[in-house]
């Protein structure tokens, strides 16, 4: 199994694939709104994960609890570039994916 810094790493591999495939221009923007979403969530992420590790969590369940972080997140850098909400909340809905599908991958 891999450690949290480990998916976090993975993490900003696929954080700057995402924002240059769906925002092109704004991957920095986009790679620093997704690291305060990070470090704002972290103690909540490591603690899940660890959760899922020993079976304590669901991957339901787990995917429930990053549903309500999704819903927090928030992405100022890219609204100040003016991106349509619409492409951001994309943006969102994929970082959500990656977070999970991740966790999934490396972790458990």
């Amino acid at each position: 199994m891999a450690t949290f810094n480990e998916y976090t790493e993975a993490l900003e591999t696929g954080i700057k694939e995402l924002a240059k495939e769906l925002l092109g221009g704004f991957k920095a923007e986009a790679l620093r709104d997704s690291r305060v979403f990070i470090k704002k969530t972290k103690d909540d992420l490591e603690r899940w994960i660890k959760q899922l590790q020993t079976g304590e969590l669901t991957k339901q369940e787990f995917e429930f609890l990053l549903q309500g972080k999704k819903n927090l997140m928030e992405m100022h850098s890219l609204e100040q570039k003016g991106i349509a909400i619409v492409e951001i909340n994309r943006f969102k809905g994929q970082l959500y994916a990656l977070l999970v599908d991740t966790a999934f991958d490396m972790l458990v």
